[in-house]
């Protein structure tokens, strides 16, 4: 039995200071004197105010230009480029793949990378970098290259006759240190250098709860960001108590299903699969060792984008799949201007007064927006009453409204004790006649608490 997790670049396992594949588009503003066999500037390895925007499309759902525009699932970033663009080595790396290959329609030039402070990937995996629909190609099969060194130029896709650069990074997890299939596929702006002010919204649209066990919510998000990551829902109830969704728990295989997320990395690590003599296309079939939860839709034959491209029945501009219907619009050449995708979430469990969506970007941007009542209600006031013993030596502390395993009971401004908020406590260390002021608080606070009261024992 196979335990699924995504692979997700961690900090420190790839180059930390990387090149920009057309190295900040410099053929388009060369310095004085640069030539292509130069490479690219040290300059502007790591330095994302040399970046190659704008991109054409990016990581995950987008219209297939190529195919009426129907649903596509993308795993790499497009570079709009004429043809002849000078192409550079992310970072250093053997050169493993050099023209056509058979596994890839248009030629293409492909890098593996060992891991910072690595010399094999033997350990913990290796990472690639991929540069497809290339025109040419200047560095052989077998050969190592340095960061920045030119390894090819532009060309353009034999399907659309766009002129870009498709690139992509694939990353080995650890459990699986050799793979670099489509599955293994990572946000590339995860690896290159980028930095952009964060200005993004999450709108609503229409929520339907009249189901509490399926209720859906549409949400929309708009960003100047290329780096979405992920899309998170959380549901609440009246009382603002979150409610726990069945889909944030995987089941015995690992497989999140019809989770409150929509996580494209993780998705695509999970319903890519693969085919490779450890993990068969069979494996993941009905009754193989790592059965996929909707393997009645596989073929006989591999097919990876089986998942990822699924489209809605209703329409094939729409991406229909594990619970969650995808829009989503082309941006450059746009028709909008910014990054922009609508999720309509149809499994979540409520009943819902309040939900929340959170867009959260791989550079640690985040954005969240809200439907329904979502402010919590103001917590009930805490009332205290006191009493003593006929003797005057104890006083019995009496509470209710107040929330949590433990309260503070406060004597003459000082912290007395923390019991339990089991609604009474007995202070025994008081003198007869002696005059006492009480409070009770919740647990950590001195401002949420019960109004003094004092007693003379």
């Amino acid at each position: 039995m196979l335990l699924l997790a995504p692979s997700t670049v961690a900090a420190g396992q790839t180059d930390p200071l990387p090149a920009w594949p057309l190295c900040g588009r410099i053929s388009a503003s060369p310095p004085v004197g640069w030539t292509e066999n130069q490479g690219c500037p040290a300059a502007r390895f790591g330095n994302a105010a040399y970046s190659d925007q704008p991109l054409s499309s990016t990581y995950g759902p987008r219209p297939l230009y190529s195919g009426d525009n129907r649903y596509d699932f993308h795993r790499g970033v497009d570079i709009a480029a004429p043809l002849g663009t000078p192409v550079f080595a992310i970072a250093d790396g053997l050169v493993q793949i050099a023209g056509d290959d058979p596994g890839y329609t248009d030629p293409l030039i492909k890098l593996r990378h060992f891991r910072p402070g690595q010399a094999s990937c033997a350990n913990v995996g290796c990472y690639y970098s991929l540069y497809l629909h290339v025109s040419n190609w200047v560095v052989p099969v077998g050969t190592t290259v340095s960061k920045g060194q030119l390894i090819g130029h532009t060309g353009a896709s034999s399907a659309s006759d766009f002129a870009h650069l498709h690139f992509e990074v694939r990353d080995a997890p650890a459990s699986d240190t050799a793979s670099a299939w489509s599955r293994d596929a990572v946000h590339p702006l995860r690896v290159l250098p980028y930095s952009v002010a964060n200005n993004t919204s999450v709108i609503f649209g229409t929520v339907n709860t009249s189901n509490a066990n399926a209720t859906s919510a549409q949400v929309t998000i708009s960003s100047n960001r290329y780096d979405l990551q992920s899309v998170e829902m959380r549901v609440f109830d009246a009382n603002h108590v979150e409610i726990a969704q069945p889909g944030n728990t995987p089941d015995a295989r690992g497989y999140y299903v019809k989770p409150p997320f929509f996580d494209m990395e993780a998705s695509n690590f999970q319903y890519s699969h693969k085919d490779s003599t450890a993990f068969p296309w069979e494996s993941y079939g009905i009754g193989g060792a790592n059965e996929c939860p909707y393997a009645s839709e596989h073929g006989a034959a591999y097919d990876g984008n089986v998942h990822m491209d699924a489209q809605s029945p209703a329409d094939f501009h729409q991406g229909l799949f594990n619970g969650v219907l995808v829009s989503t619009r082309k941006y450059w050449p746009s028709d909008v201007a910014d990054y922009w995708l609508q999720l309509e979430f149809q499994a979540l469990k409520g009943p819902a007064a309040c939900i929340e969506a959170t867009a959260v970007f791989v550079g640690a941007a985040s954005q969240t927006g809200k439907w329904g009542a979502c402010t919590p209600p103001p917590p009930s006031p805490i009332t205290m009453t006191l009493s003593a013993n006929n003797r005057g030596t104890a006083v019995t502390v009496r509470w209710s409204g107040a929330t949590g395993a433990k309260v503070d009971v406060r004597r003459n401004g000082a912290l007395l004790a923390s019991p339990k908020n089991t609604g009474s406590y007995t202070d025994k260390l008081v003198v007869k006649g002696a005059a006492y002021t009480y409070k009770v608080c919740q647990a950590g606070s001195i401002t949420t608490c019960s109004s003094e009261s004092t007693i003379t024992p």
